[in-house]
């Protein structure tokens, strides 16, 4: 079976319509059912929504292998694309200045456009220490620790 996604409209306004060539015809719902069978079932268990948890699937299917390639076309460490059906398309591009300093620039493309400036040091993979300013003159000192399991 192909599942088909046909995505269209503004950034902040998309809509996705999903269909398949199975034979009978499936509904919406059950191809979605079917595709979070294989997808997302952690963020499913942490109560999102099957048709956010397939947008942000399909967004890092199709925005990641873009997002490599423009960033290594470019130089940079980081090009991603983000889109979920509960947050307006995000775009964050980042460069390494320094050895573990990095400049990087999150913009969001919602109703309200959200442009963010930030120099993170990483002090090592897990650990960050970051000063950030916004478009409507925002100032956020950060220290991060990510622990993954």
């Amino acid at each position: 079976m192909h599942v088909f996604l046909h995505i269209f409209g503004t950034p902040d306004d998309l809509v996705v319509e999903v269909t398949s060539d199975a034979d009978p015809a499936l509904t919406r719902e059950e191809i979605l059912a079917d595709l979070a069978g294989r997808v997302g079932v952690t963020r499913l268990l942490q109560g999102g929504g099957v048709e956010g948890v397939l947008q942000a699937e399909v967004s890092a299917a199709v925005f990641g292998s873009v997002g490599r390639a423009v960033a290594q076309a470019f130089g940079l460490e980081e090009f991603t694309v983000a889109y979920d059906v509960e947050q307006p398309v995000t775009l964050r591009i980042g460069k390494s200045v320094v050895r573990n300093m990095y400049v990087t620039l999150t913009s969001a493309f919602g109703v309200d456009p959200r442009y963010v400036w930030s120099l993170e040091y990483r002090f090592t993979p897990t650990t960050m220490l970051s000063f950030s300013v916004d478009n409507v003159g925002t100032y956020d000192v950060l220290y991060r620790i990510t622990y993954r399991f």
